[in-house]
Parts: C-alpha cells; structure tokens; sequence
C-alpha cells in the first residue's frame, strides 16, 4: 500500500509539473494513464497519497519505536522493559523536583549500557548547574535501583526558562 501510494502520489504530481511545463516528462504513459493524469484534480489526489504514504509510514516507525525493549537477565529469566515505559519512569522522576517545568528523556542503547539525554524546560530563578547535577543523579541512580539497567551517562539540556504564574493571595 505504501509503496504504490507513494509511486501514484509520485507519478501524479510530476504528471502536473509536465503539462504545467515545470519538468520534463521522461517518458511516455500510455493513453489510459495519460486520460487519469488529465484531470485537473491529480495534482490534488496526488498530494493526498503523498501524505496518506507518509502518514503510514510515520506511524509504522512510531510503532516500531514502541516494540523496543531493553533486555537483560535476570537468574529467574530474562527481563524485557519498553523503551517507552524507562522514558516514562525518568519523566516522572523528573517531576519530583521544583525547578523543572517539564522534561523530555531519550534513550539510546550502548554496550555499556543506556544512555539517557534529557531536555528540560525550568522555573526562572532555578539554579540550573544544581538543579542538572542533582537531576542526573537522581536519574541514574533511580533507573539503576528501581529498574535494574546500567547507564553509561546521562546528559542535560535546557531548552526555556518559564516564570512561576502569579499565586492568588485571598483575603482570609
């Protein structure tokens, strides 16, 4: 499906750049195909299986994102955590602490274990050199504990600094 979606989608809009004079047509369709490409509509159909195409092929990485896991044996057996449940894990970690606003983890797999990159939205005022070193810690040492698999190191990035909302004082 994805394939010929992506092929019509393809073969449709380079049919509207040749009668539009934009791109040579290099070759030939036959004259059933020449009549389909004809319509005014196909640079419109295929604009819509390019991002149907697209769309399908995004979703299939998501997908195989989540099929992911981390393994490792455990003496009872082996022991297979999703790559989606570690970065959910480190994001609530992560909320524990008062100067983070919010926290994005990845997670890559190396030989001496996961490598874990955070990018952290903070409070304004928070002491961020603090606030990474403790953080860091915290990740490393909660994943290693509770989940029970190596990291190699974890990084930090701020990506904004947002200000506290204003705290409604009312009158007692």
């Amino acid at each position: 499906f994805i394939a010929v979606a992506v092929s019509l989608g393809v073969l449709m809009l380079w049919s509207f750049l040749a009668e539009a004079g934009l791109a040579p047509m290099p070759f030939d369709p036959a004259k059933t195909a020449a009549n389909l490409f004809s319509s005014p509509w196909n640079w419109r159909a295929g604009l819509a299986l390019l991002a149907a195409g697209a769309a399908v092929i995004l979703l299939k990485v998501r997908e195989m994102r989540r099929e992911q896991c981390i393994a490792f044996d455990n003496p009872s057996g082996e022991v297979a955590i999703s790559m989606d449940a570690v970065e959910e894990f480190i994001r609530r970690a992560g909320a524990e602490f008062s100067g983070v606003k919010s926290l994005v983890p990845r997670i890559h797999a190396g030989a001496e274990g996961i490598g874990i990159a955070i990018r952290m939205d903070v409070w304004s005022g928070s002491n961020i050199p603090r606030l990474s070193e403790e953080l860091q810690n915290a990740v490393k040492n909660k994943v290693q504990d509770s989940l029970g698999i190596n990291v190699s190191g974890v990084s930090v990035s701020v990506g904004r600094f947002h200000s506290r909302p204003a705290r409604l004082i009312l009158p007692a």
